[in-house]
């Protein structure tokens, strides 16, 4: 067992059908100046957002709306939000969207109260200091865990590179997760997002890096997400699995702090280099990395099958890894998912690229249970075209 472990989790939690109600309890009648910020959405503003926003209008508060947030946010849009909110004197930040959104919000929150730009915080020239303003996470997918984190993912595009800024100040201050919000998300969006979830809580667990509060979240995100993806996908209006999925998705976040493998040491260059997002980066390689990590914790993939319901009392040890492999492979298929870089119709030329990338923006994650060297990313790289 690790010694001396220091997490971070969120302040409060609320959760359930309906749950956005008690927001008026955090916020009614402060008389704050509050930013609410979401993707920039050309066309019209979603059905989540105009929920949220009637609710907060129904308050005595001022409200800002950014809705510019870009689907990989960078350090100028960052930046561009952080000077409108000192502007406007922001006391709360209330994130409503993705994994993408919230991480923004979280980057805004503390350029609130430290000076400089974000893209020197992302680079280690200087160092958050002060505590940022309250941050409201309200997502609206069920899949990258940035609720329950202390983590922003930040495109340099400068530097052709996304990194990522962790610190305790960054952990939002509420959480609220209501399946209403996430019913009407599109149905690519609700596979992706969840297989974005389920992978990071395997890899959690597989994680060389033994904490027992990340364990016990990573199985139970892995029981939780793998019954109910699929039913998720398949009829998105029942809110109970909807919930199932966000509480799943949460719980992942939680089990990140045990960090993660190989998967998400490619996904993020991938990402900046081929422009896939970070969920489709995900699904490329993830079976891959199951056949690579296999043969290095047998004992754990044993627990998975177990919890998502295989039948596995009757196959040799060997084959527990095949049926895992199989019961991805088959999901995929069932969602419509591509696995491979070709149905992205990216080359292998860039493979190179993605290593070094990898080299400046990941190499601080070394606790894949298989040890990981450029020989053996490349290789599950060129498995996955």
């Amino acid at each position: 067992m690790t010694n001396n472990t220091d997490y971070s989790l969120p302040e409060r939690t609320i959760y359930g059908k309906n749950s956005l109600e008690k927001l008026k309890d955090e916020i009614n009648d402060l008389d704050l100046n509050i930013l609410v910020v979401t993707y920039d959405n050309k066309r019209e503003t979603p059905i989540f957002f105009k929920k949220v926003l009637e609710l907060l209008e129904s308050s005595r508060n001022k409200l800002f709306i950014f809705d510019k947030v870009e689907l990989e946010p960078s350090i100028n849009n960052i930046d561009e939000a952080s000077n409108y909110a000192r502007n406007k004197k922001i006391d709360i930040v209330i994130g409503v969207g993705g994994g993408s959104v919230i991480d923004f919000s979280k980057a805004v929150s503390v350029l609130l109260t430290n000076l400089g730009s974000i893209r020197e915080y992302q680079l280690g020239i200087i160092e958050i200091i002060n505590k940022g303003k309250k941050i409201i996470a309200i997502p609206t997918t069920a899949g990258t865990g940035s609720e329950a984190t202390k983590v922003a993912v930040i495109t340099n595009k400068e530097k052709k590179i996304k990194k990522s800024i962790v610190h305790p100040y960054l952990m939002p201050s509420l959480v609220v997760l209501d399946p209403n919000l996430i019913k009407d998300l599109p149905k690519r969006l609700t596979a992706l997002t969840g297989i974005d979830a389920l992978s990071h809580a395997i890899e959690s667990y597989l994680s060389l890096l033994d904490i027992p509060l990340a364990e016990a979240a990573a199985l139970k995100a892995i029981d939780l997400i793998s019954k109910n993806l699929l039913e998720s996908f398949k009829n998105p209006y029942n809110l109970d699995v909807r919930l199932k999925m966000q509480l799943g998705s949460y719980l992942a976040g939680i089990s990140l702090i045990s960090s993660v493998g190989a998967g998400h040491r490619l996904a993020q260059p991938i990402s900046s280099i081929t422009g896939l997002s970070h969920s489709e980066a995900i699904s490329v390689v993830f079976i891959n990395v199951l056949r690579m990590n296999y043969k290095y914790c047998r004992e754990k993939y044993k627990e998975i099958a177990k919890l998502m319901g295989l039948d596995i009392n009757r196959i040799n040890t060997e084959d527990i890894g095949n049926k895992l492999i199989d019961w991805f492979e088959n999901l995929y298929n069932e969602m419509d998912i591509e696995y491979r870089f070709k149905d992205y119709n990216i080359e292998p030329i860039l493979f190179n690229s993605i290593i070094e990338n990898a080299r400046k923006t990941t190499s601080h994650l070394v606790y894949n249970p298989r040890p990981l060297n450029d020989e053996l990313l490349i290789e599950i790289l060129n498995m996955s075209q």
